[in-house]
This record gives C-alpha cells, structure tokens and sequence, in this order.
C-alpha cells in the first residue's frame, strides 16, 4: 500500500491510496474521520511519543527496524520518540499504516 498526502493553497487535503487492502481501508476510514472533525479538535490532537513506543514495543521493534519497515529514517524516528519533532500528517500515516493501527491510536487529545 502506497499512502500520499498534499495540502493545497486553498486548504484542501489529498489523499492519494494506491494497492489499498482491507488493513489499508481501515487506516484510511481513521484519517478520514479525524480530518472530518472541526479544526478545533483537530488542534488539540497531539502526537503521543509514548503510545508510539508503546506500539513498537508491544510488536517487538526496534526504531532501526521500524525504519526499514516503514521507509522513514531512524534519525527521525528517534526524534519522534524523544518528542524531538512531531511527525508530519503523511508521516504519522506511514507510521499509522506500518504498525497495523489507526490514526488516532497515536495521538492524543
């Protein structure tokens, strides 16, 4: 599965899926349930490094192997982890979609 997502000018997100599965339809019903919400709730909705972790831990990762999994750098996963830097929307997605969850079970708020 292939995830990519843009942000025009206007305001409006694209959402493009490519080889969608059913694992697949299910993080995109989460993405598409938490951009539907107000931009208020969307606001408060914080990445939760530890949840991440949590997640990794429970799946038996390393942050190194995530990285080969999930195509994003362990660089930044580290960062990510540390609460660094907060991923980015298409990132979380990756992230989302490579652990097998939702959307919202890495935020918080």
């Amino acid at each position: 599965m292939n995830w990519e997502v843009k942000k025009k000018r206007n305001g409006q997100i694209v959402i493009t899926v490519k080889g969608i599965n059913e694992e697949g339809l299910k993080m995109l019903e989460g993405v598409l349930q938490f951009l539907s919400q107000p931009p208020d709730v969307q606001k408060k909705a914080r990445w939760s490094s530890a949840k991440f972790m949590y997640l990794l831990t429970k799946r038996g990762l390393r942050i190194i192997d995530f990285a080969k999994q999930s195509g994003i750098s362990a660089d930044k996963l580290y960062r990510f982890k540390e609460d660094k830097q907060k991923p980015k929307m298409d990132e979380a997605i990756v992230i989302a979609s490579a652990l097998g969850v939702s959307l919202y079970d890495l935020i918080e708020g």
